[in-house]
């Protein structure tokens, strides 16, 4: 159903300062900037050569918007969402149901950039209760590569470049439920399930395409969040000496 991670959605406090941050650490360009009234966002985007990182800030009065700045203001800037990919949202759909997973309306979206083609997509909100509150969407595009790889920035070369995405955390406080919901009811595939006692926790891997989800649970049940929540991502370099 799923072909693999389209993106990662950050929430930020402040575009302008959030895309020269990113700049400076991935060493690229943004691939597109635009505005989104309807869904009340301003975004950057940077395409790596596996997926892509979306800033998004809050702008208008949209429940979208609202509930962005609603997590601003309890956790600050940081990974908000995903979106998995899906060449065909119609079947995927019908899987889901079959699963008794069933997914929010079909909605159609495009923007332009000056930096980039009209792009096109249709996408659908996973329910909270099918991903245990971690915002999630479903995304098929029309057309995948209207999307820019972020180009490097002016004194980078291939050796002081962030890549790719080698993969990105949530920490969870139930490991089987999660795997009931990600792993049954979305049918992720599940490569590795582990604990690790050495360093207290429960680790599952998910393989979504060319990237990885990390799932950490705390084998102290003190140390357990009250809700699961996206942790954090780590990047794929060449050479880290290079690197700033």
């Amino acid at each position: 159903m799923f072909d693999s991670l389209d993106h990662l959605i950050i929430v930020v406090a402040n575009l302008e300062q959030a895309c020269a941050d990113y700049e400076c650490l991935l060493g690229r360009k943004a691939s597109w900037h635009g505005q989104n009234p309807k869904a009340g966002i301003s975004n950057t985007i940077f395409r790596l050569e596996n997926t892509y990182l979306e800033l998004v800030v809050p702008t208008g009065g949209s429940q979208f918007s609202q509930v962005l700045k609603a997590h601003l203001d309890a956790h600050g800037p940081g990974i908000f969402g995903m979106a998995l990919a899906t060449a065909n949202l119609d079947l995927c759909r019908q899987k889901l149901a079959a699963k008794g997973v069933m997914l929010g309306p079909i909605m159609d979206g495009e923007a332009s950039s000056p930096e980039s083609e009209r792009r096109h997509w249709r996408m659908a909100v996973l329910p909270a209760e099918h991903s245990r509150g971690l915002f999630t969407l479903v995304v098929e595009h029309r057309d995948p590569l209207a999307l820019p790889l972020a180009r490097a920035e002016a004194g980078h070369d291939g050796r002081s470049l962030v890549h790719r995405l080698d993969h990105f955390v949530i920490n969870s406080n139930d490991g089987d439920d999660f795997k009931r919901c990600f792993s049954d009811g979305l049918g992720l595939s599940l490569r590795l399930d582990q604990s690790r006692e050495e360093w207290g926790m429960r680790q599952l891997f998910y393989r979504l395409g060319a990237n990885i989800m990390e799932v950490i649970v705390s084998l102290d049940p003190d140390k357990m969040p009250a809700n699961d929540y996206f942790w954090g991502l780590a990047y794929t370099v060449p050479d880290p000496e290079h690197l700033g």
